[in-house]
């Protein structure tokens, strides 16, 4: 077994370690247990792994990979794309240095061009980053800009899928995106030369001129081959068409349509071409000219692909695959930055240079191997890539809203403890369902779980006026967030003992939940009435949580029925 040699993966490992590792802002990956759903998953990887040893022990066989979610495979395939992607930077570097156009001394500080931005909701975290803005940070510095400026496709988003409702964008903001992107940074790159740029496709934009330039293109004598595709992902981008087509005559001082104007080109040498789009997704333009400067734009895909997680959308090979060229042209882009500015002529292939930021490590060793392997939702991974581009743990309610409150969970002694302490101080916060005014329960309380109130089972007087609708929905809300604090701090005495220690349970848990019980908060007995409440409340629950267990066993396969059939494991149980 190669994982006893290799060990357990990268990614899980990390989720190992956010589990039990307590919230701290300067420890990266710390305080998963806080995050809602973390723990549950992590169970469910390791009773999958059980039940094979269970299917072992009974003699049935199984196909797929064993314990998928130790398995280390897509880590190995990011650091066989990171040394690709090394071999391929250091050919451009050669090959621009042998046609004469690269001196390093005179190249400009590389300037990454973003698409547009996402809207962003006033419920969202103070702290709250997008994942391409923390990629090009990691990447260029502060040294980045976007083609729409600060306009967003709504200004006040009522929902995540308004943030992202690009395609909201007026006919005139394409244009403006146009005309933005090239007096910022084509126009420069021309006129001045010893400049790199990287550049998002930023589709939205260019491809309000998609058509007039391929006819344009048509017009020059262009040919067309297989390198445009048709494809709606692998197609060639807009902006590369545009490019393309584009006059450069007035950059150059000459008149319009000159025939002694240079043109965009992939850049090639021999038989190498610098045009990866539909594998790596980036595209290597230049400019030559007779001054011999360099002039070099990088076309890259969308980098807020590599943690894209819309509601709906599929996390399989297809969006994979994107998520991989997006990793693949950031970490690119990064190798090309480092190696143009910075006194190093060649790529950095040190075994101990620091991988921690390198996109395309992070996109194999967290994001492929634990949506794919571990069975976790990019909504969960990305606050741990966040933290490694960043260098901040975002894994605080700061950063994201997927924390539990009071970071209540039944894992341990202490968690237990904490969770009694912390409620009281969560009593007047409210949740996502309560009603945001008026959620403090204090004695007086209509629905304290402390007091009387609340708990009998009386009618209304006949003749008495029936509330306004929202009220009685108000209450009712209000009503099952009682139940839910009821029984949540219920169970929390009763599992005060330790597993398997009868006398605890009998002598500190089980005295403690009944105290809690039969009395309020200022330890006075209740009235049957409301003892009996809280009785059926109980009864109640536990008999919901034994039929989802039992159902749970039903649905587990007899190994006297399987024995001796081939079950697969390979996609989890």
């Amino acid at each position: 077994d190669d994982r006893r040699m290799t060990g357990m993966s990268v990614g899980q490992q990390l989720i190992n370690y956010s589990i039990v590792t307590p919230h701290d802002p300067a420890k990266i990956g710390s305080g998963g247990l806080g995050m809602n759903g973390l723990l549950s998953v992590d169970m469910r990887n390791t009773y999958e792994s059980g039940f094979q040893r269970h299917l072992e022990a009974n003699n049935i066989a199984q196909v797929g990979d064993k314990h998928e979610c130790c398995s280390s495979g897509s880590f190995g395939l990011s650091l066989f794309l990171l040394r690709l992607i090394q071999n391929i930077i250091q050919r451009l570097v050669d090959d621009l240095v042998e046609d004469g156009f690269y001196r390093h001394e005179d190249v400009e500080r590389l300037l990454i061009w973003l698409g547009w931005k996402p809207g962003r909701l006033d419920s969202m975290p103070e702290k709250f980053q997008e994942m391409k803005k923390l990629v090009a940070q990691a990447i260029g510095g502060q040294n980045y800009g976007n083609a729409f400026g600060d306009d967003c496709p709504m200004e006040r988003p009522k929902s995540y899928k308004d943030c992202h409702a690009c395609k909201k964008y007026t006919k005139r903001q394409r244009r403006g995106a146009v005309a933005n992107t090239e007096q910022s940074v084509i126009i420069p790159t021309e006129r001045n030369g010893d400049t790199v740029r990287v550049l998002d496709a930023c589709e939205e934009g260019f491809k309000v001129d998609r058509k007039a330039s391929m006819e344009k293109l048509r017009e020059l004598g262009v040919e067309l081959d297989e390198e445009f595709g048709v494809d709606e992902e692998v197609k060639m981008p807009s902006m590369f068409l545009h490019l393309l087509a584009r006059d450069t005559s007035e950059s150059f001082g000459l008149p319009a349509n000159s025939p002694h104007a240079p043109r965009w080109r992939v850049y090639r040498r021999g038989s190498r071409s610098y045009n990866y789009w539909r594998d790596l997704g980036f595209i290597a333009m230049h400019l030559a000219c007779p001054d011999k400067k360099l002039r070099l734009l990088l076309f890259v895909v969308p980098w807020c692909r590599m943690g894209f997680h819309k509601p709906g959308l599929i996390m399989g090979f297809k969006q994979m695959e994107r998520g991989l060229r997006s990793s693949c042209s950031s970490t690119a882009t990064g190798t090309l930055l480092d190696v143009l500015c910075s006194p190093r002529t060649a790529v950095d292939r040190s075994l101990d240079r620091p991988v921690g930021e390198t996109p395309v490590v992070l996109f194999g060793a967290y994001i492929l191997h634990l949506s794919q392997f571990s069975h976790i939702t990019p909504r969960y991974i990305n606050p741990f890539v966040k933290s490694f581009l960043s260098g901040d743990n975002h894994l605080g309610r700061e950063f994201q809203h997927m924390m539990k409150k009071g970071y209540f969970h039944l894992i341990s002694s202490t968690s237990r403890k904490n969770a009694l302490l912390l409620d009281r101080e969560c009593e007047d916060l409210g949740d996502e369902e309560g009603d945001g005014e008026g959620d403090g329960d204090d004695d007086s309380s209509v629905g304290s779980v402390h007091s009387d109130e609340g708990w009998d089972d009386e009618a209304a007087e006949p003749d008495a006026k029936m509330p306004p609708r929202e009220e009685v929905e108000k209450k009712e809300k209000r009503k099952k967030k009682v139940e839910r604090r009821f029984l949540r701090n219920l169970f929390c005495r009763l599992t005060r003992s330790n597993p398997g220690d009868k006398k605890s349970f009998t002598e500190v848990a089980l005295p403690s939940a009944l105290h809690y019980l039969m009395h309020n908060r200022n330890g006075e007995r209740m009235s049957p009435d409301a003892i009996y409440q809280r009785l059926k409340l109980v009864k109640a629950s536990l008999s919901n949580w034994c039929l989802l267990l039992t159902s749970h066993h039903s649905s587990l396969p007899s190994s006297s029925l399987t024995k001796g059939r081939q079950l697969s494991t390979g996609t989890g149980c």
